[in-house]
């Protein structure tokens, strides 16, 4: 059991105010948050309920081609997973029926989003629950403090480490700091865990191998002394590194989301280009044959009129074929949107062709 003194006490009662006041602080964080990822969704598509579909799978209902359903709930129906040319994704009724789950789920920056909140309220309230523990619960007995940072430590990691993930399906570019963030990351997280097990260690009795039971009792001793300091320090360090995931997270979604609107508005004007490209490398193609020592490179750059499968996210189930025909068609910013799928490598691919016939015309000019 640990006993406070009313110091102590005050102490924790500001440390309780203030991760509350920084709660509510990140709530205005993520209504700006909100209100970005609102604008960047602005598809006509129905948006099927994923629920629906785990209901059907359930109820094993016969759905194959060519049965006559009984039941009112026939339009729920979806095709089973099935292989498309290289891809193996799951078929809508319709291509472009997505499930909620797929959209928002599919888009990085959206889970990134809320693993990056999820990290911060982490923060936050690991400074909170311990503070109204030992505010509400004098002598607070040591096991409770321990199964809290113990809890708090599994979540910040699983949090962080998903967090992580979607940063690097972002691929915003990297200031000097951000390539230094992971390491320091880590390094706080292995620290908060040194005191995970200093806690667990003081709650639970376990001994230290390598030094012996009675070092380990003359060690354990020091436990009143030192087990608040350390969670005091600890909080403070929870603020801190709460504040600066919400700050340096915020610049992230600033790059991405900015990045994403300036696509968007070049996917707008794609389909008129690409069609006007189609012709010109149709007719280069057909008026040069195989006499020119560029045609064979525009053959292979061209490839049939598409840009690699590579270049299209699989996470939203929608095939690459289709996107890219909704795509050539004007589709975009209708069914399709800057993220789901690679618009860099789709410019550099268009602007490769361009190039490569700019080459075939100056060749051209040469030998008259």
């Amino acid at each position: 059991m640990i006993h406070l003194n009313q110091t102590t006490i005050g102490y924790f009662t500001t440390m309780a105010q203030i991760a509350a006041t920084l709660l509510g602080l990140s709530f205005l964080a993520l209504t700006f948050y909100l209100q970005g990822t609102f604008d960047r969704i602005k598809l006509a598509m129905p948006v099927f309920r994923d629920e629906d579909r785990s209901k059907r799978r359930a109820a094993k209902i016969d759905r194959s081609p060519g049965t006559i359903h009984q039941t009112d709930d026939s339009f729920l129906d979806f095709p089973k997973t099935v292989g498309v040319g290289e891809e193996s994704t799951p078929l809508q009724r319709n291509p472009f029926d997505l499930t909620d789950i797929q959209l928002f789920d599919g888009d990085p920056l959206v889970v990134f989003l809320a693993y990056s909140t999820a990290v911060s309220w982490n923060l936050y309230f690991l400074a909170l629950v311990i503070s109204v523990t030992f505010i509400g619960w004098n002598p607070t007995p040591v096991w409770v403090i321990a199964v809290e940072v113990l809890a708090f430590l599994a979540l910040l990691i699983y949090d962080n480490a998903v967090r992580r993930q979607q940063y690097a399906q972002l691929r915003t570019y990297r200031t000097r700091e951000e390539h230094m963030a992971p390491i320091l990351e880590w390094l706080a997280i292995s620290i908060y865990g040194v005191v995970v097990l200093y806690c667990c260690w003081g709650a639970f009795g376990w001994s230290i191998p390598w030094v012996g039971e009675s070092v380990s009792q003359n060690v354990r001793s020091f436990l009143p002394w030192l087990f608040v300091p350390v969670l005091q320090i600890t909080c403070l360090l929870a603020f801190s590194a709460g504040l600066y995931v919400t700050n340096r997270d915020m610049f992230v979604y600033f790059k991405a989301k900015v990045s994403d609107d300036m696509r968007g508005k070049w996917l707008d004007q794609f389909g008129v280009s690409y069609r006007t490209l189609a012709g010109r490398v149709t007719s280069e193609i057909a008026i040069s044959g195989t006499l020119r020592p560029n045609t064979e490179r525009l053959k292979v750059l061209w490839n049939g009129g598409r840009p690699p499968r590579s270049y299209f996210s699989t996470a939203f189930g929608i095939p690459s074929d289709t996107t890219w025909r909704r795509l050539v068609q004007g589709e975009s910013g209708r069914t399709i949107a800057a993220f789901m799928i690679d618009v860099p490598a789709i410019a550099a691919w268009f602007y490769d062709i361009e190039r490569c016939l700019e080459d075939l015309h100056q060749v051209g000019v040469q030998s008259l």
